[in-house]
């Protein structure tokens, strides 16, 4: 296992086939790999043919593809969703690199005390955090708050136009009770 992945995140609890992989080229790119394969099936060239430009190689990295390819070669992976993992995992990323609770429910569309329950402040204090996996998790939030860092207050919303006519009503000379 890496040390870019948060604590208390263990290959026991990916489902299936996601498990062997962490098991043989650690729980980051079988993170990676259900990320970018979205729950369809995944095709694993033969390390001899394995080109960087693959999609394997893109959402894993060199060495990653490579003891993936040697273990699966030349088949096709149904690879699960992981959905209740992943949103955990992406929880304690961001909770590891310093978000708060507010800004990891904002970016994750989550309660707030489903992000607690999820990653604790006291069990994930910030620390070290592979920027890719940070970069990946933002990629996918909404695109209002995707650029929001660490300990940021999210921008405020568009003032409220003071009480009062509007100014189509001024324009067209049009006098309201009042």
């Amino acid at each position: 296992m890496t040390n870019d992945v948060p604590p208390g995140l263990t290959p026991h609890i990916l489902p299936g086939i996601l498990r062997d992989i962490a098991e043989i080229a650690g729980l980051q790119a079988a993170v990676d790999l259900c990320l970018a394969a979205r729950g369809r099936r995944f095709y694993i060239p033969a390390r001899a043919t394995l080109t960087k430009a693959h999609p394997l190689v893109r959402a894993v990295g060199w060495q990653s593809a490579r003891l993936i390819a040697q273990a699966y070669g030349h088949e096709s992976l149904s690879i699960p969703n992981a959905r209740p993992v992943l949103r955990a995992y992406r929880a304690r990323v961001l909770r590891t690199a310093g978000y708060s609770t507010a800004q990891i429910a904002m970016l994750l569309d989550m309660d707030r005390g489903h992000v607690q329950r999820l990653a604790p402040a006291a069990e994930y204090p910030p620390g070290p955090v592979e920027k890719r996996a940070v970069r990946a998790i933002l990629d996918e939030a909404p695109r209002r708050f995707s650029r929001m860092k660490p300990g940021e207050a999210p921008s405020a919303p568009p003032p409220v136009p003071p009480p009062g006519p509007s100014p189509l009503f001024l324009w067209a000379g049009v006098k309201l009770p009042g």
